[in-house]
């Protein structure tokens, strides 16, 4: 990562432009720095040139999807030997037990459900930027 200093509070990437579109206004709203993006590839190209202090990521996106990209972002953080990898949140709309396991064997911190429910995106966000900041 080339300026950590000036990384984002989140990255998102999520390829529906309704779901985006709500997590960017929610993020406004909230005050937080963010990069939105619309596929897995775009987000781990943005990673690894500018950081980010967690990454919400849609597990079904075109181009590069989200375990993909999970994989990638865990594999570039070994190779550079981080010291604190960035807290990953699966935005999914995945509810069985074995599919959310999935998420979390890709190296996800944690799972989202969709649709999104304001608050708990909230609490998620609070207590992941507030535990590794």
């Amino acid at each position: 990562m080339k300026n950590s200093q000036l990384a984002v509070d989140i990255l998102l990437a999520e390829d529906e432009p309704v779901n985006a579109k709500l997590i960017v206004t929610l993020l406004s709203r909230w005050g937080y720095t963010f990069h939105a993006t619309e596929n897995g590839e775009k987000a781990l190209h943005y990673y690894k040139e500018n950081g980010a202090k967690i990454i919400l990521m849609d597990m079904q996106m075109p181009v590069m999807n989200g375990f993909d990209a999970t994989i990638a972002i865990r594999n570039f953080e070994e190779e550079k030997k981080t010291s604190s990898p960035v807290p990953i949140i699966a935005l999914t709309g995945y509810t069985q037990p074995r599919e959310l396991n999935q998420c979390l064997e890709a190296g996800v911190n944690a799972t989202l459900e969709k649709p999104i429910h304001v608050q708990k995106l909230h609490d998620i966000l609070k207590q992941f930027l507030n535990s590794h900041s």
